[in-house]
């Protein structure tokens, strides 16, 4: 936090506070994270470990369904701890029975103690059902996603995840259409280092999606990776787009991603970053 003046760009932190009460209260109490705290946990692990958690085995281990950190009671005391002080909660889910304890979890304190425009997020979110896409839009919760991790980490044509999940699971992972069909709030990140941080390689992600029915288009694409990774922060009153009155952060494009055809939107270059009104890199 002491170095926080020295980084050329802008961050905003989650905290990680365990189950700890004496940690947390250090969280509420800290006016390095502003107004809005966002405070973090997990349900899963990850598909490509095989511990995310999965209603039916894995496709290539029969033996396993993955693993959930936390109890249901457990983690809904968690969950209830930080909603009822004030914050934000994002939480690891991968697959479809950790999101599902996500869901009963959020729905259960929403509906205990209501609070308009909380913005509780899911990260990740990469194998789930529509159903769970209509809930995630009916309860208000906002979806951190990575578009790399198709392109990266489950092969060009999702044939690693079909290896781990059959071919009819695999038609349920990374559905970015069917999402933003329920205009549910989706913001754009890498998991650096699992992914290196690209945006524009991200976009490519999404308007190249190997699973047709679930490509977007580039004005989409863009907007995930700019406004709304404002709006997941609650910051859009002060970045994410070019405004008056708004920060000057912004990137120098070497081509046009309107323009360029869609395979090539990956290998655009940025000529210039711009922080504050002031270059921080220059090609």
């Amino acid at each position: 936090m002491k170095n926080v003046n020295k980084i050329p760009v802008r961050i905003r932190p989650m905290v990680f506070p365990g189950f700890g009460a004496a940690s947390f209260e250090e969280v509420l109490n800290s006016k390095f994270l502003g107004d809005h705290i966002t405070v973090c946990n997990l349900t899963d692990g990850s598909v490509e470990g095989r511990t995310a958690a999965l209603y039916e085995p894995y496709a290539d281990d029969p033996t396993t369904l993955g693993m959930l950190h936390h109890t249901d009671e457990e983690f809904y005391d968690f969950v209830e701890k930080v909603h009822k002080a004030g914050c934000q909660i994002s939480i690891h889910a991968e697959s479809e029975r950790a999101i599902d304890q996500v869901l009963w979890a959020y729905e259960k304190v929403l509906g205990k103690y209501p609070r308009k425009d909380h913005r509780h997020r899911i990260e990740h979110f990469e194998v789930v059902t529509p159903r769970q896409i209509k809930k995630v839009a009916r309860l208000g919760v906002a979806l951190a996603m990575q578009p790399m991790f198709v392109t990266v980490c489950e092969g060009p044509n999702l044939d690693y995840y079909r290896s781990l999940l059959g071919d009819e699971r695999v038609k349920r992972a990374h559905t970015y259409r069917w999402i933003l069909n329920e205009e549910i709030l989706v913001s754009g990140g890498s998991d650096t280092p699992v992914t290196r941080m690209s945006p524009l390689k991200g976009i490519y992600a999404l308007v190249n999606h190997p699973l047709k029915e679930q490509r977007i288009d580039v004005y989409e694409a863009i907007e995930i990776f700019t406004i709304n990774g404002a709006k997941i922060g609650f910051e859009e009153d002060i970045k994410g787009n070019i405004e008056p009155g708004k920060l000057a952060d912004f990137v120098v494009l070497a081509d046009d991603p309107y323009r360029v055809p869609r395979e090539k939107i990956g290998n655009i270059k940025v000529e210039m970053t711009i922080v504050g009104g002031k270059v921080v890199y220059q090609s």
